[in-house]
């Protein structure tokens, strides 16, 4: 006697949607510390909003997430001190209002190595698409390339 086959599992596009979507991975350079950008679906369901989350490269601790804005964060980098650099459309709530972009623009952000509050450090017309960190030699941030004027952003940004 066999048993009788089961329904075939149905695939249910609006729950494939709904999965978190995880990207680009940054390890600190001393190993202890990995940073990702995870995706989820923002409240009105339109679109994703992103936010880095620390992992423990050993797997003992559970995830942590970092930061938390509507626009999102990414891109990820670590500076030689542990710092984390990322991008993100945020508000910087004290910058003068005639300082402040229209629209969506992605800017340069630290967040310290011992923990607190993200700080902008730039910002072009265009955003930041890309962010570069390499040992001792600074960073290099790379802005978006089409219209408006601007290119990539050059040389390199020193914050150590």
């Amino acid at each position: 006697m066999t048993a009788e086959p089961g329904p075939e599992p149905t695939f249910d596009l609006d729950h494939y949607l709904r999965l978190p979507r995880v990207a680009g991975l940054a390890l600190a350079p001393d190993g202890s510390r990995l940073v990702t950008s995870v995706a989820t679906p923002a409240p009105d369901g339109k679109k994703f909003r992103s936010a880095l989350w620390e992992l423990d490269p050993d797997g003992q601790a559970a995830p942590r997430r970092l930061t938390r804005s509507a626009p999102g964060e990414a891109n990820a980098a670590f500076l030689p001190d542990g710092s984390l650099l990322f991008t993100s459309a945020r508000e910087d709530a004290e910058a003068a209002p005639d300082a402040k972009p229209d629209g969506e623009v992605a800017r340069l952000w630290l967040l310290p190595a011992g923990g607190g509050e993200a700080v902008q450090l730039a910002f072009t017309g265009s955003g930041f698409v890309v962010v570069q960190a390499s040992e001792g030699e600074g960073v290099a941030p790379h802005s978006h390339g089409g219209g408006g004027g601007g290119g990539g952003v050059g040389g390199l940004l020193d914050f150590g």
